[in-house]
Order: structure tokens, then C-alpha cells, then sequence
């Protein structure tokens, strides 16, 4: 299956990516600038550059993929956690940038993932167009479903 992967170099990110590469997927991810693209191929996905707050960005990175998980996230360095300022990206991500993923699905997209605080919903679209969700455990991850 081809899979995107939104936040493919964050916490979330870096364990599921060559887990989704390990099962046979073929993967391509987020990353913002050379750094963060050399991180991507490590994983042993593709880099995709995008701006997550634009939907008309977010529909062309998408497009062509299967399934698309969104577990971007900013979370800010423990020391500096307790300013809220901190948070401000963080926040916008999950704000702003969640309302990007209402548009870009296309008929190919069979799974939508979006991450919450501790767990993440598969949304997966039937050939009726119906749907159903169910939970899972992320790589790592020490929720229970």
C-alpha cells in the first residue's frame, strides 16, 4: 500500500515509518529542509516537502497514496514545556493544520489516520462508501486500544 506519512521525522513519526516500511509499504513523508529529508530516506521512506497548513499542498502531496496517517505534532523541548507560548505550533497543528486534512482525500485514499493525545482512529472507507473506525497502537506506543 502507499502510504503518507504527516510528521514522518517527529515522535510519532520515526517509529511508525520504518515499521510501515518493515510490513512492505511504500512510504513517503513529510520533512522540512535537508536535515529532516536525510532522516526521512533513513527511515526508509521518500521526502515529501509540504506546507501542512495549505490544502491545495497537502492534496498534491497526497495524491496517489492509499493511506495517510497524520501524526504531525510540535512538541517543544522539556525545558521548555511550561511556557505556553511553547505550545503555539503545537496548538496551530492541531488546529489549523487538522483542518487541512478535511479536503485532500481522494477515491484512491482507503485509510485516513489523525492522531489524538494518546491514541489514533483508522478511518477506513468501504467500497459502499461507508466507514468504519477502529483504534491501534502506534510502534511503541504504551496505550491500550
Amino acid at each position: 500500500m502507499k502510504v503518507f506519512v504527516a510528521g514522518a521525522t517527529g515522535v510519532l513519526g520515526r517509529p511508525t515509518v520504518p515499521a510501515l516500511v518493515q510490513a512492505g509499504h511504500d512510504v513517503r513523508g513529510t520533512a522540512r529542509g535537508d536535515e529532516k529529508s536525510a532522516l526521512v530516506r533513513s527511515l526508509g521512506a521518500e521526502p515529501i516537502p509540504v506546507d501542512l497548513f495549505d490544502p491545495e499542498a497537502v492534496r498534491a502531496a497526497v495524491a496517489g497514496s492509499e493511506g495517510v496517517l497524520n501524526l504531525a505534532t510540535k512538541i517543544p523541548p522539556i525545558m521548555r514545556m511550561r511556557w505556553k507560548g511553547a505550545w503555539k505550533e503545537n496548538d496551530r497543528l492541531r488546529t489549523d493544520g487538522s483542518r487541512t486534512w478535511s479536503t485532500p482525500r481522494s477515491p484512491r485514499v482507503r485509510q485516513c489516520t489523525c492522531r489524538s493525545r494518546s491514541r489514533s482512529s483508522i478511518v477506513t472507507a468501504g467500497m459502499s462508501g461507508s466507514t468504519r473506525s477502529r483504534r491501534y497502537r502506534s510502534p511503541g506506543s504504551r496505550c491500550r486500544a
